[in-house]
């Protein structure tokens, strides 16, 4: 086993080339050495891969309308996109989607549900009434922060083809692009699972889901530190005046941010924010957002270490 502090595209495949049996990037968590121990020993199935190869999609490249409020979604669906060369077209919120899609013929178009001025069940119903005089149909594919029963139900009977539940996984969108877009998926692309134990920072989870893009985990994370004060100080705000309504919307944009990161733990709880702001429990919304704070206040120390470790990489 190779246990290192610096990660680069291309380690893992070097790793199982010369007879390595797993590459952990530290700090290591105790779930993942256990995993790979007993990998390594022939005693458990193999762990989802730390890192793959960059990977190009095969098929015709789309025109991708993405319908995200999130700058940290935007980013990651953009970047893989991209990647894939695809090209991208961006709406900040349902207003514009509808827009968009009424002028330029896209592919596929990725609709966030929760955005401002217009959500996007309503951005659907716009876009699937302007198409009855037209006669054409895009496939349109919901993204949601929710995973719950019923949820793609609920998106279908909007007038929508399906559904991706956040965070968005590389995997994930692909096959949903191989369905709607006319796509096909390439033989090999980084796996990744949904949060096992809830963790202030699982590091491996985020880079495997951005197929081990170093460079792009230190600017989605350079983007987080920027962004989650405000987002906290939204919270207090709304808090303090009684909006439930802003306060639900603070919470499900750090929920969201929180996610995409990796930070498990974060968004569980401002997801319990979130959920009390919308049934307007005011005892419950000022005691959990004390443990959005506290959770806020461990994850800034571990990016800290995050961000010193880089440092020290950088200078060897």
């Amino acid at each position: 086993m190779m246990l290192s502090s610096a990660h680069g595209l291309g380690d893992a495949a070097r790793c199982r080339e010369v007879g390595i049996s797993a590459f952990l990037t530290k700090p290591v968590r105790q779930s993942d050495l256990l995993d790979a121990i007993a990998t390594a020993m022939g005693l458990g199935p193999n762990p989802a891969p730390i890192a793959a190869p960059q990977q190009h999609r095969a098929g015709m490249p789309l025109h991708v309308l993405l319908a995200e409020d999130n700058l940290t979604n935007q980013k990651i669906v953009v970047r893989l996109l991209k990647k894939w060369g695809d090209r991208v077209t961006i709406a900040n919120n349902g207003r514009e989607a509808v827009a968009h899609a009424l002028k330029t013929r896209f592919d596929v178009v990725l609709m966030d549900v929760q955005m401002p001025e217009m959500n996007g069940f309503e951005a659907t119903a716009a876009i699937r009434e302007a198409e009855r005089e037209s006669g054409a149909r895009i496939p349109i594919i919901a993204l949601t922060a929710h995973s719950m029963e019923g949820d793609r139900e609920r998106c279908l009977a909007a007038g929508m083809d399906d559904y991706l539940s956040k965070p968005i996984r590389a995997r994930e969108l692909l096959e949903k692009l191989a369905v709607h877009g006319s796509t096909e998926i390439p033989e090999e692309v980084s796996a990744s699972s949904a949060y096992r134990d809830p963790c202030i920072f699982d590091r491996n989870e985020f880079l495997s889901r951005l197929e081990g893009d170093e460079v792009f985990v230190a600017e989605l994370l350079t983007i987080f530190s920027s962004s989650s004060p405000r987002q906290l100080e939204a919270i207090r705000r709304a808090l303090g005046s009684n909006d439930h309504y802003a306060l639900e919307i603070a919470a499900h944009s750090l929920r969201g941010s929180a996610a995409n990161i990796g930070a498990a733990r974060l968004a569980i709880a401002a997801e319990r924010l979130e959920l009390a702001a919308e049934e307007k429990r005011q005892q419950d919304c000022a005691a959990l957002s004390l443990v959005v704070e506290s959770e806020m206040h461990q994850l800034e120390a571990i990016l800290r270490e995050e961000e010193a470790l880089a440092h020290e990489n950088r200078g060897r």
